[in-house]
């Protein structure tokens, strides 16, 4: 049987993970950062070369782990619900609120959006475009809150040939606008607190007058349930006369209209008052002079939520109340930064990464205790102090112990005296050399050693071998036990390659 999954449950899944990021929740998340081997020759440098992660046990549960470089720990304040962003622009048509649109069409049309950010990061969401049987207007001025003394109330501008009606929803600044306003997303910014209700309707619970224009809106937004702010004319008629009255009839109280009558024919409705408890309303027009026929016309209505607690169920409207589900917020964006030494010094300084993803509840190395610190590094660590040269970056190192085996990992970050490595496969022991192998070619391999170990990945393009050896002193395990936890997002990325003179911002978003 046909069915959907509605963008209200995507918005639910979206605000879910963004809370689950709270210590309450009982779990914990890290951003990793993994891969110091290149894609290829071409991906490294061209994007669309770039391979796709995998959702397979192999990789998901092993190989992510094995070359993963570092650990730093998510908190709500690394994450944010975003939207996609449409700032406006001079002699575009935007669509229009419309309760009976299909939302999976409107919130997806990015040539003709609904909503707009404008030149000062003012959010506003179109309620009426000028729409007319003729077609849609082209809008030709900016929505702003630029000496508007009442926030609350509609901005109307200019538009070819009607005029656009906006409804003003906040404005994204401070952290917000350096952190998760980008050129493809906007924050989808909420007044502090929940929504639930508290004993009487319309107040709410943990909502709190912030001082913010965005609370203005949402204080005068509540007190409208099921609100018609706009009534489209379908078909203009002919015949009426300037008085033609309008009524507007439904479950609801309290909505009134004016006809706007130019030649004979209605080309607008402006609304007086927009009423409120309205699930469904019929529009009619009476002409008691000139006999006017064949207009129709629609009243739009604003959505509704419900929210439910011991004292009863009440209904808002949502222009300006629940700007997660007006801007359908099903996206959300991490960000993160790593700078020059970590938080604690501890991460690494000279190394490159390809993936970044997230884990959920990794455990410290050798134990069953969920990681807690702030950072942690993921690679194998061999201290040496005799070393005949420089381990090369991305070579294999090799060790050879006899009847007890054999150990090699990948160098991920190479100095004089420690080499760190990932892709690690066997155990390395103290006591016994370790050879600079290269990773798929023969020249300058060490004498004896004759076929490279197979590893998880293509190694490309070939790094010779260095030649390099050292008899290891010591063995410092990775801070996290491979394999722990659950890796819950992977983004492949071009490579990033890090310098203790710089500090990387890390972004990516996830679509529910």
């Amino acid at each position: 049987m046909p069915s959907i999954v509605t963008r209200k449950y995507r918005v639910k899944n979206a605000k879910e993970f963004v809370e689950a990021l709270s210590t309450a929740e009982g779990d914990n998340f890290y951003l990793f950062i993994g891969r110091s081997v290149p894609w290829s020759s071409s991906a490294d440098t061209n994007s669309a070369a770039i391979s796709t992660p995998s959702d397979t046990v192999q990789e998901t549960t092993f190989d992510y782990w094995r070359d993963m470089i570092a650990l730093v720990r998510l908190t709500p304040n690394n994450v944010y619900q975003v939207a996609p962003r449409h700032d406006w622009a001079n002699a575009a048509i935007y669509n229009m609120y419309d309760h009976r649109s299909n939302t999976s069409v409107m919130y997806a049309n990015a040539t003709s959006p609904f909503y707009v950010l404008n030149s000062n990061n003012e959010v506003f969401k179109c309620l009426y475009n000028g729409r007319f049987p003729a077609g849609n207007s082209t809008s030709t001025a900016e929505p702003s809150t630029e000496g508007l003394e009442d926030v609350t109330k509609l901005v109307t501008t200019t538009g070819t040939p009607y005029s656009y009606t906006w409804k003003y929803l906040y404005k994204i600044d401070g952290d917000l606008v350096t952190k998760y306003l980008t050129p493809e997303y906007i924050p989808v910014k909420t007044v502090a607190g929940t929504l639930e209700t508290n004993n009487a309707s319309p107040n709410f619970g943990d909502v709190y007058d912030d001082g913010s224009d965005q609370y203005t809106v949402f204080n005068d937004a509540r007190f409208s349930n099921g609100a018609i702010y706009t009534v489209v004319v379908e078909e203009g008629g002919s015949g009426y006369s300037q008085g033609t009255q309008v009524t507007i009839a439904g479950d609801g109280t309290g909505a009134q209209g004016v006809a706007i009558v130019d030649a004979g024919s209605i080309k607008q409705v402006n609304m007086v008052l927009r009423g409120s408890n309205y699930s469904y309303a019929n529009v009619t027009f009476v002409d008691g002079v000139g006999g006017g026929t064949g207009a129709s016309a629609a009243a739009i209505i604003s959505p509704r939520n419900s929210f439910t607690n011991t004292t009863g169920t009440y209904y808002i409207t949502n222009h300006g109340i629940n700007i997660e589900h007006e801007l359908s917020g099903s996206a959300v964006m991490i960000y993160s930064t790593l700078d020059s030494t970590g938080i604690s010094g501890d991460l690494p300084l000279a190394v490159s990464y390809r993936r970044v993803g997230i884990v959920r509840n990794p455990q410290l190395y050798g134990t069953s205790t969920i990681a807690n610190d702030n950072e942690y590094v993921q690679m194998l660590e061999l201290g040496f102090s005799n070393a005949t040269g420089l381990f090369t970056t991305n070579e294999l190192v090799f060790q050879d112990k006899g009847a007890s085996g054999v150990a090699y990992g990948v160098v991920t970050e190479s100095q004089a005296t420690k080499v760190k490595l990932t892709h690690v496969y066997g155990t390395f022991v103290t006591g016994i050399n370790i050879s600079g192998i290269g990773n798929g070619n023969t020249t300058g391999q060490i004498a004896g050693v004759t076929t490279i170990p197979a590893t998880p990945e293509a190694f490309t393009p070939i790094v010779p071998a260095s030649g390099s050896q050292a008899a290891v002193e010591s063995v410092s395990a990775p801070d996290i036990t491979p394999f722990s936890g659950d890796i819950l997002v992977v983004d492949h990325k071009a490579p990033v390659y890090r310098d203790p003179a710089q500090i990387e911002t890390i972004r990516f978003v996830l679509s529910f």
